[in-house]
């Protein structure tokens, strides 16, 4: 995990997971470092940003995801959801939220 990617996360993060879980940024980033969760894509579909005033924006993310969690292996459509927040002078994610999307079979 690149120092750049560690800055962008508020050390305070929530942070809600695929399964409903509350995460830390450090739990984050160990689940990366540690290979528990590898993303090998990412795929952006689309991307909206809404800026609400000088301080806060929030950002949904819309990718085609692959990698490995636990060892398995996962191809999937997933949206994130995260809040930035401008402080002392730099913009980081302080909350967050990600989901599998549903992608209907044609």
């Amino acid at each position: 995990m690149s120092r750049r990617w560690t800055s962008l996360l508020a050390d305070d993060l929530l942070f809600a997971d695929m399964q409903g879980r509350l995460v830390s940024k450090a739990e984050d980033l160990e689940a990366h470092r540690s290979g528990l969760l590898r993303i090998t894509a990412a795929r952006p579909l689309q991307q909206i940003v809404r800026v609400l005033n000088e301080t806060t924006a929030v950002a949904s993310v819309l990718a085609d995801m692959e990698g490995t969690a636990a060892g398995q292996p996962f191809h999937q459509q997933v949206r994130y959801l995260r809040v930035w927040a401008r402080q002392a002078g730099h913009w980081q994610v302080v909350a967050g939220h990600v989901t599998t999307v549903v992608v209907p079979e044609s």
